[in-house]
């Protein structure tokens, strides 16, 4: 027998015992039961007579239209709430359409009229209602908004950079917005500007709240019309330094450009200027686009502040550019070259910029020898490990010598029967003699230097230099046999970088 039978039980005696007489009515609202109305007598039986059973019939139909009406009541009251929070829900969906659409007109309106970057910057500073920057690949600041003095994001005021950096990186890597919070409670926004399948700057946002939808559909929305600008610059730039290069190379050939109306720059005498970038890290041997583009931006900038119309293009991972020698101040030439220089490396940190300056070239037909011996002069500073940031070729002494003398055959010849013997040794044995050579003569005779160059022991250095003198036949106590040897290592060297 199961085990609620005997709890049946036990309560049916119980009740009998307890309830001497019981009254109840239905809850009948139109047909619809609704419950019961009880009333029980625990004292006497049978205590209830026709007028009790009248009442509470009569309290039964009251209880039950005030159930019903008690219904209606709530389910008319939960109606209302779902009604009022749809219509908020729409008013919402409606507001933030509204302001999105604004937004994109405001947008729409930069790409529209042509507007430069700062326009866009003030634009999304007041739909976010915080200060917007937007940098370049190399973080260079290319517009603000409020404006600010920085030239670069390490600069900005208030912005911890090394937080800013690891954000940057981290939005380059993934290619989308990241969060950042800053010390203050603020947010900082970092979202990557991408376009042709790499990133080409950020957009910066600094808000005291979270942002929206709306506000994270215009910034990227900003993010689309910044990577149009910069694309859009990249291609004039481009174009330009295709131009020049073509009318460089006609100069070089020695023929002076058709052109509808002469560029002053083309007039000689002329001055050739060579930049060249160099690694402070071992493994950076190859300069990346975006560097070298802001290395030929950044000497066009100093140029113009000088000789505006000047001649500035590329040519390999070289920057050339020919400026007139009686139109412009040499000395105040070097000083914005310098300052070129110097924000290179402020942005890149792994460079450091070098110029050349040849000539002046007093005739066409010597453009090109100028051009040559200006762009050795720096490929050999920079294999001597001797770094300046602007240097003039006929300043060289000795140099420039050994820079004409790679231009005949058969001295670079004698040079390489001087040296024949130890490279076939080098090459045989891997015994390093001809660079150990050019460390002791790079590092004015020392063998301390070189040994320190090359990272080895002052006696391996030793040895090998005895080496040197052995099997080229030459003595280093002799001077004329140490100056032969130098000077044709050197122009061996020069040679090489033809």
């Amino acid at each position: 027998m199961p085990p609620w039978y005997h709890l049946l039980t036990r309560m049916s005696l119980y009740f009998e015992n307890i309830i001497k007489s019981a009254l109840s009515a239905a809850l009948v609202y139109k047909g619809e039961a609704l419950g019961a109305l009880v009333v029980e007598n625990l004292y006497v039986a049978r205590a209830f007579n026709a007028f009790d059973i009248r009442l509470l019939d009569a309290l039964a139909q009251a209880a039950a239209t005030a159930i019903v009406n008690a219904r209606l009541y709530e389910s008319e009251r939960t109606a209302r709430i779902g009604l009022q929070a749809l219509h908020e829900g729409m008013r919402t969906e409606r507001d933030s359409l509204e302001r999105r659409i604004a937004v994109h007109g405001a947008l729409a309106e930069v790409v529209r009229e042509g507007l430069p970057l700062s326009a866009l910057a003030s634009r999304l500073s007041r739909i976010c209602g915080g200060p917007v920057v937007i940098l370049d690949t190399l973080t260079q600041v290319r517009a603000a908004e409020p404006a600010v003095q920085a030239e670069m994001g390490r600069e900005l005021p208030g912005i911890d950079w090394e937080r800013l950096a690891g954000g940057l990186e981290r939005a380059a890597a993934v290619r989308t917005a990241q969060h950042l919070e800053s010390g203050d409670g603020h947010t900082l926004l970092v979202s990557p500007v991408t376009g042709g399948g790499e990133v080409l700057g950020f957009l910066l946002v600094h808000v005291a709240r979270m942002l929206d939808a709306a506000d994270e559909a215009a910034v990227d929305s900003a993010a689309l019309v910044a990577a149009a600008e910069f694309l859009k610059e990249r291609a004039v730039q481009e174009r330009e330094i295709r131009r020049l290069s073509d009318l460089l190379d006609e100069l070089l050939a020695g023929r002076m450009p058709a052109l509808a109306t002469p560029i002053p720059a083309f007039q000689p005498p002329l001055l050739m200027i060579v930049g060249a970038l160099r690694s402070q890290d071992a493994s950076s041997r190859r300069i990346d686009v975006p560097t070298l583009r802001a290395f030929v931006a950044l000497t066009q900038e100093a140029i113009d502040s000088v000789m505006p119309g000047a001649i500035v293009t590329v040519r390999g991972e070289h920057v050339v550019a020919v400026v007139p020698s009686p139109r412009v101040s040499e000395e105040h030439l070097e000083q914005a070259l310098r300052a070129s220089g110097a924000k290179i490396e402020r942005l890149t940190s792994n460079w450091r910029a070098s110029f050349a300056v040849g000539g002046p070239a007093e005739h066409i037909d010597l453009i090109s020898d100028t051009y040559n011996e200006a762009r050795l002069a720096i490929e050999i500073r920079g294999r001597f490990g001797r770094h300046e940031p602007v240097f003039r070729v006929n300043g060289l002494g000795a140099f420039r010598l050994i820079l004409k003398a790679v231009n005949h055959v058969d001295v670079v010849q004698g040079c390489e029967r001087v040296l024949a013997a130890v490279a076939e040794y080098d090459r045989r044995r891997q015994a390093e003699l001809l660079p150990t050579l050019r460390a002791y003569l790079n590092g004015g005779f020392s063998v301390k230097a070189a040994a320190t160059a090359l990272h080895v022991h002052p006696h391996t250095v030793q040895y090998r230099l005895a080496r040197v003198q052995e099997i080229s036949g030459l003595n280093f106590g002799f001077p004329d046999d140490r100056l032969t040897l130098e000077i044709a290592l050197r122009v061996v060297d020069a040679y090489e970088l033809l």
